[in-house]
């Protein structure tokens, strides 16, 4: 039940800012930068430490 509720709360607010995005300029490609910008930033200075780039 706990990740329906994180599906509903957090990842759906995603959804709606990358349809916006969408609907705003029709861009795909503004879509996917957001989009692997928010997959790959929380975890970045993760990736520097662990290979000391």
């Amino acid at each position: 039940m706990d990740s329906i509720a994180y599906a509903i709360a957090v990842l759906s607010v995603g959804r709606i800012i990358f349809g916006i995005v969408w609907a705003r300029t029709k861009n795909l490609y503004a879509v996917m930068a957001i989009h692997a910008a928010t997959d790959l930033l929380p975890n970045f200075a993760q990736f520097v430490k662990t290979w000391g780039i």
